[in-house]
């Protein structure tokens, strides 16, 4: 950033006719710059020094601080040597940081979740009044959020760019100003972000953003320009010499490509034609709404389905597992540490939530547990679209628990799983889930307020408001409950080309369901919906006297049984030709390539679901040091070769149907829907979880 400012600077001087030594010295040192690796620090003031004319760099003085731009103001010491260099450049920083005005803001700040806490340094520490920086951003989350959506505020990004706007905007109250970052993106349209944009729209006059896309969900040909997976977006906000009571939004879209973005960004104008008007309002998304008129008038699949629930979160690894025998072990370890230190390390306590000493009621503290007391129930889980694991099904084990979730369990309840705060990109818009999900369950990553469930709860009350299906029961002149309407959009989103045929439209966040005026039609999808349901619960729910137990297609056969568990990833693949699935030493036969390759939002689900069940393990697992984590499965679970014949009939099942429920949607997409305006919103009380004061419901106990 520095090179770039002096080159630049440079090329306007010349440009001008204004060039001179000294007028580039002034520019130079009107630049202030931090950097928080000694060896970065002392790289760029050699390499700003070398840009400079020769007969500059001793006279120059190069405002580069090695300081941490979150760090608040450290108290005096008097040292009795005097100050030594890095002390000294320790308080020139802290004037710089807290005195000296700034202007212009630039950088690409980093990208890093943290605890709750930590990291946020001066930005989440009260000041004078009480209230901190990070409070102004972080209310209106909490007044219009769930707690996973306000869980993405903690991030190095997020609080720089609070500090951002302090330093250019706030520390000083009028004149003109900018900050200029490439950043991660997701603060522009993220429900929890509400309050940062809240922020920034009402520090400036003017918001321009660049979005270059490139999340680590599959987009077709959208590649990121940086080698990471968090969509990034150049975002400048602008203050002129007056503050406007509104501040205009402009918004560029430069999709595709690496090498076409970078392209496309060289020839970049401020006064392009492509520049498009973003929404706005005090709190809406930077982003413009994609998609035709017509989407905009079928329903929000939250106005259809009310209650929306985050799924269980447990906050840490060792909990969940492909199989009972790994629970089991890792019980055992945790009740055969020492001391309470050991116990603290091995359940894996963060800085906020529960830990081991933690009260819940009618429960021991887990401090107070003795090698050999017995574990809670060991129940089914719904931790990843079609990949059911287990859990100890123990609060105190859990960050959230989502006790609504477990209390509505019931041998007729199925959850059905999306993704709401973010695109949803490849395959099915929705999966299912007999048991209570995991918050990342959809594609394993991007989780929020994502669980619908059929029923509020265990007695079978819909999840439905009464009023909106006696308004589509009038509109199609027929009777229908909520289990029809649940099948309908299931029908929609999960069985047929909803996430290619919508592709521009998903890229804002929240799916959507067209709804036919056609009775006839409207009963054909349900039914295409019913099936699936059966389906991919592995024919648990929705059973009639056609659909009974599942049968696998027996072409779908183990021509060899695993002898061992894979070591990892390379130790399985497949041959496209033959249809045959390599696992360990297995062999799986009649797998096609759709279902090998078959995804929901850029997971592929029999590659995850086989990651899971390795030596090594898959994604946090396969690196974390928790000595519990480390408890792996060390050979194949008879199990699990059933499980996965299971998934692949069910897969290929589901492929074999999409053509059937295209054909529906095609003809419902032809005739006339029924539009969002003409259907009641659902009361807030149905919107909100059930109250519970117990975790209950139904549980399928430990042997």
């Amino acid at each position: 950033y520095l090179l770039e400012w002096m080159r630049q600077a440079k090329a306007n001087l010349l440009a001008a006719n204004k060039y001179s030594s000294e007028a580039m010295k002034a520019v130079v040192e009107q630049m202030d710059a931090f950097e928080i690796s000694l060896s970065s620090y002392a790289v760029a003031h050699l390499k700003t020094s070398l840009e400079l004319d020769p007969e500059l760099r001793a006279s120059t003085h190069m405002g580069i601080r090695l300081t941490d731009t979150l760090a608040g103001k450290s108290p005096e010491q008097q040292s009795l040597f005097g100050d030594d260099p890095i002390a000294l450049e320790g308080k020139i920083a802290e004037q710089v940081k807290f005195e000296t005005q700034h202007s212009v803001v630039i950088g690409n700040p980093p990208y890093l979740r943290s605890d709750r806490g930590n990291a946020g340094g001066w930005i989440i520490h009260p000041r004078d009044g009480g209230r901190s920086l990070f409070d102004d951003i972080h209310e209106p989350a909490k007044a219009t959020t769930s707690f996973a959506h306000q869980a993405s505020l903690y991030n190095l990004y997020v609080y720089f760019w609070r500090w951002a706007l302090w330093k250019a905007f706030e520390q000083t109250k009028d004149g003109p100003a900018v900050v200029a970052f490439i950043t991660a993106s997701s603060w522009l349209s993220g429900p929890g972000f509400v309050g940062l944009r809240q922020v920034a729209r009402s520090a400036c006059c003017e918001v321009l953003i660049v979005d270059l896309h490139g999340g680590g969900l599959k987009r077709g040909d959208d590649e990121n320009i940086f080698d990471i997976e968090t969509a990034v977006a150049i975002v400048f906000l602008v203050r002129g010499s007056k503050l406007l009571k509104t501040s205009r939004s402009r918004y560029i879209s430069i999709p595709g490509k690496r090498e076409s973005k970078l392209t496309a960004l060289g020839s970049l104008a401020i006064n392009s034609a492509n520049w498009i008007e973003a929404p706005s309002g005090p709190m809406v998304s930077f982003v413009p709404t994609t998609g035709s008129k017509d989407w905009i008038i079928y329903p929000f699949l939250s106005e259809l389905i009310p209650w929306q629930q985050p799924g269980c979160k447990f906050g840490r690894l060792w909990p969940q597992a492909p199989s009972r025998s790994i629970l089991k072990r890792r019980w055992a370890a945790f009740l055969s540490t020492k001391t309470s230190a050991a116990r603290a390390d091995a359940f894996v306590t963060g800085s906020s939530g529960r830990n081991i000493h933690t009260s819940v009621r009618g429960l021991q503290k887990l401090s107070d547990l003795k090698p050999g007391d017995p574990s809670e129930p060991i129940v089914r889980y719904g931790y990843r679209s079609f990949d059911r694991h287990w859990v100890f099904f123990d609060p105190r084990l859990a960050k959230t628990e989502s006790p609504s979730l477990w209390n509505s369990l019931s041998d007729e309840q199925i959850f059905a799983v999306s993704l709401m705060s973010y695109p949803i990109s490849s395959g099915p818009a929705m999966t299912v889930s007999t048991y209570v999900p995991d918050m990342a369950a959809f594609r394993g990553s991007y989780g929020g307020k994502d669980v619908f469930p059929l029923y509020r709860d265990a007695v079978g009350t819909s999840n439905v408001d009464p009023g909106l299906l006696a308004t589509l029961a009038n509109h199609l002149g027929v009777t229908l409950g909520g289990k029809e309407l649940f099948a309908y959009c299931f029908g929609v989103l999960a069985g047929t080309d909803y996430t290619e045929r919508f592709r521009e439209e998903l890229e804002t966040p929240g799916p959507r369901v067209p709804i036919t005026r056609d009775a006839k039609l409207f009963n054909e999808m349900v039914a295409h919906g019913e099936y699936l349901l059966w389906l991919q619960t592995f024919g648990e729910r929705f059973r009639d006297k056609e659909r009974k137990a599942l049968k696998i297609d027996p072409a779908i056969k183990w021509t060899k049984k695993p002898s061992r568990i894979a070591d990892d990833s390379k130790d399985f693949s497949y041959d496209a030709d033959t249809g045959i699935l390599h696992v360990a030493d297995g062999k799986l036969a009649g797998v096609s390539p759709e279902v090998w390759a078959f995804e929901v939002s850029g997971m592929t689900v029999i590659k995850k679901w086989l990651g899971y069940r390795t030596a090594k393990g898959a994604g946090k697992a396969a690196s974390s040091d928790s000595p519990l984590d480390k408890i792996r499965p060390t050979e194949w679970e008879p199990e699990w070769s059933d499980e996965l014949r299971e998934i692949v009939h069910v897969l290929t099942e589901t492929e074999r149907l999409r053509p059937n429920g295209v054909e529906i949607l095609d003809r419902i997409m032809a005739g006339e829907l029924i539009s969002a305006d003409e259907l009641p919103q659902p009361p807030d009380d149905l919107r909100k979880p059930p109250s519970a004061n117990d975790v209950g419901g139904l549980l399928e106990e430990d042997e």
